[in-house]
Order: structure tokens, then sequence, then C-alpha cells
């Protein structure tokens, strides 16, 4: 007898890797049969709404750094910007005189979604978010915040 109908004989999707108090980018009743939230990386860092993360698309090709608000089947939710923008950005955060200024909330459909990759460092090489900390003196979130 399968889970399912041991359950009261619903069409349940199993969303393994899902813990109490854990938020995936997708949640378990989205998610199709057998999936589960996206282990990013060697040490189990798993691919979660409010992370960091740079979005490769294709047609035209561009590729995108922010904070992943939403992934869903029609596609994916970015707090973000260009990442040729990034080093422009942190100028514009750190002008002393300028406006302080967020990041654009954008949608992509996910027929034009070829990767999402968590901003990780690598080895001794900091992931943009560390750079954007290092520069700016706080978080990458912690600045988004004030925008709320």
């Amino acid at each position: 007898m399968s889970a399912a109908r041991a359950s009261g004989g619903t069409n349940r999707v199993a969303a393994r890797g899902w813990r109490a108090g854990q938020q995936c980018a997708v949640a378990p009743g989205q998610m199709k049969r057998g999936a589960r939230c996206a282990t990013i990386g060697g040490q189990g860092e798993r691919l979660e709404l409010h992370s960091i993360v740079i979005v490769s698309l294709h047609s035209p090709k561009e590729k995108l750094w922010g904070e992943l608000l939403a992934l869903h089947p029609a596609g994916v939710t970015l707090r973000g910007i260009d990442l040729n923008s990034f080093d422009d950005f942190i100028r514009q955060v750190l002008h002393p005189e300028g406006e302080r200024i967020g990041l654009p909330t954008l949608f992509f459909p996910m027929a034009r979604v070829e990767r999402i990759a968590l901003d990780e460092p690598s080895g001794s090489i900091p992931s943009l978010a560390e750079g954007f900390e290092r520069k700016v003196g706080r978080s990458l979130l912690d600045y988004l915040a004030l925008f709320a």
C-alpha cells in the first residue's frame, strides 16, 4: 500500500529534505512527486527562499545576482541586478550624498532560466555577498531590509 493511500487516500507529494522550521524555495505542496529541496555545494547548503543567488538566463544571455524571493514551475522571482552592474551598485550604495537605492523585483519565466547557483565562496575567492558586506559594512539582506 502506498503512503498516499495509507494517509487517507489523498495523493500527497512527499517532500524529502523538508524539515520542521526549514523554508525551501518550493513548498512541499508545490513539489512534483519525489522532488526535494535543492542541495547545493558539498557542505549541504540549501537553496532556500531569501538565499543570495546567481541566476543564469538565456535568450538573451544574462546573469543576475540577488535575493531569491520565489521559485515556481512558472519561473523565478528575484530581487536583484544584472551581474555586470554589481560594482556600479556598490558605488551608488557607498555614495555619501546619493539617495539610498534598493534592488528591483524581477520575474523570469522558467523557459529562460538556465541555472540558479547559490552565491558562495570558492576556496579563497569570496562570494559576491561577502564582497558586498566587506565594502558596505552590512549584509545584503540587512541592506535590503531598509526598503521592505
